[in-house]
């Protein structure tokens, strides 16, 4: 990619599958300010999706990220990818996302075992935005901007989402990129759900959610299933 030239044929076929699978696909490859991204077409809609090609050393923090969060839905392995490969995608992601799945089941449910069981609650959401969750994903590589954090926020009417860079996870920050970014561009929530993360549960969080009359609620420590999404 740095020299704009397909690699020779013959070289490639000595090497990993993984190079052979992206020399096959060199084609569809993008480099967008030094950073490279795979095209594919949705043939259903016909709608176009530039996902980022995602290093090695990534892998496991975005599976992580896009499945077990409290926003993420905890969705099952052809919905995970579904979901993820608009947005990344890597060779054998499939295989990886359905590995760690299935890990990530059998732990949760060793730890079920060992607690007593709450009851299930109905999340009824009426109207966008009336309930949204938010999570902060990272730290990730630093970009220019020297932003290493993604702010994301999901409404759970219909999972649409927002996602802001952020320098650090501070209470301070979040809470002004949610209330400035999020909240003067759409509007304020009814509900805000989250986990139980530091920069959600410091005073001056909380002080926010109660001036503007928003309702907190938290997934259960070691029970991420519990978010109703």
């Amino acid at each position: 990619m740095d020299a704009e030239e397909t690699p020779d044929r013959d070289k490639c076929a000595s090497f990993n599958p993984a190079v052979r699978h992206y020399w096959l696909n060199g084609s569809n490859l993008v480099r967008i300010g030094g950073v490279i991204y795979q095209k594919w077409r949705e043939f259903k809609n016909e709608q176009d999706h530039l996902p980022l090609l995602v290093p090695a050393v990534l892998k496991k923090e975005i599976i992580f990220s896009c499945h077990d969060t409290a926003y993420s839905g905890h969705f099952g392995i052809k919905k995970s990818v579904r979901k993820m490969k608009n947005y990344f995608t890597w060779y054998q992601m499939t295989k990886d996302v359905r590995i760690h799945i299935e890990n990530y089941v059998i732990c949760t449910r060793s730890k079920d075992r060992r607690k007593s069981k709450a009851g299930l609650v109905d999340y009824r959401v009426g109207y966008p935005l009336d309930r949204v969750s938010i999570d902060v994903i990272g730290p990730l590589s630093k970009t220019q901007r020297r932003n290493k954090y993604l702010l994301v926020i999901e409404d759970n009417f219909n999972r649409w989402m927002q996602v802001y860079p952020l320098s650090h996870q501070k209470a301070e920050i979040v809470a002004h990129t949610l209330v400035m970014e999020f909240m003067t561009r759409f509007r304020i929530p009814l509900e805000l759900y989250s986990d139980q993360g530091s920069h959600f549960q410091s005073e001056m969080f909380n002080s926010v959610c109660s001036i503007l009359k928003i309702t907190r609620t938290r997934t259960a420590p070691n029970h991420p299933a519990s978010n109703g999404l």
